[in-house]
């Protein structure tokens, strides 16, 4: 914004006179200058010149710039927001394929799709991951070793057919919170031999109830297995939205799975003993 000069006649000096000021006659002009920003930067400048000598007077104003504010006893300091992208590690890039994962499914992810997820070039990903095998690998594992984390704390303080039920019920939440995730560990695993590592918690929890049951040891494998699959069989056609139209009481359709399943592991206890 610029403010009008008011000059008056020339003296026969050159000088510029302002209309009704006394001698010596000076013309002023003021101009404010506006910086960017919300908090904006004003500078008032004056400036004139008389018969005897030209003289300039600056007069300053400034807010706080947008970009560096002047804090007494500290300085200069930065206040623009800083947008670089947080730097990566194998973590992050594991997180963010799980939540692609969860949203649009185990098949989903790809190099590329998780790159734009990470708002990255596909190429910094291969510094965290070898390719897109290993990539899935690790996200089978790694929804393996949570659900083991899940089902060995619920297994403590139970045995048997109880114990067992326990289980049934754990091996259903986890289906029903990370379906897709639930899926990915169903399926063949990548890497077998760090996957069955991962998968000893479950595993382990199962043989125990299995064996509590009063199995024999040559027998718990495959009855742990069976049980394992009826229940499983229950659970993936859940999460598959398979049901979606049953009207029937899922949680009493899966209480009588959880009774055959169990009865078996029981009937073949006995029948052993």
């Amino acid at each position: 914004m610029r403010l009008a000069r008011q000059c008056g006649p020339r003296s026969p000096g050159g000088a510029s006179r302002i209309v009704g000021s006394p001698a010596p006659r000076r013309c002023w002009s003021r101009r404010w200058r506006t910086g960017q920003g919300q908090s904006g930067r004003h500078a008032l400048v004056a400036s004139g010149s008389s018969t005897d000598q030209n003289t300039r007077l600056l007069l300053r104003h400034e807010t706080f710039s947008p970009t560096h504010d002047t804090i007494p006893g500290a300085g200069t300091v930065s206040t623009t927001p800083d947008t670089r992208r947080p730097r990566l590690d194998q973590e992050a890039v594991l997180q963010a394929a799980e939540a692609l994962v969860d949203r649009e499914g185990y098949d989903a992810l790809t190099m590329t799709s998780l790159a734009a997820e990470l708002d990255t070039r596909v190429s910094s990903l291969y510094n965290h991951v070898a390719n897109l095998e290993d990539l899935r690998s690790l996200i089978q594992v790694r929804a393996m070793r949570l659900l083991g984390e899940h089902v060995r704390r619920a297994a403590m303080g139970h045995a048997g057919a109880d114990g067992l039920r326990v289980l049934s019920h754990q091996l259903r939440a986890f289906a029903r919170s990370k379906p897709e995730r639930y899926a990915a560990i169903t399926r063949p695993p990548i890497d077998p031999e760090v996957f069955f590592a991962a998968a000893a918690d479950t595993i382990e929890a199962l043989a125990v109830m299995v064996r509590s049951a009063g199995l024999p040891e040559d027998r718990l494998l495959p009855t742990g297995m069976a049980v394992f699959a009826a229940l499983h069989g229950f659970v993936s056609l859940e999460a598959a939205g398979y049901f979606g139209e049953v009207p029937d009481d899922l949680d009493a359709v899966y209480e009588m799975v959880i009774r055959g399943a169990v009865t078996a592991a029981v009937i073949e206890a006995t029948h052993q003993a």
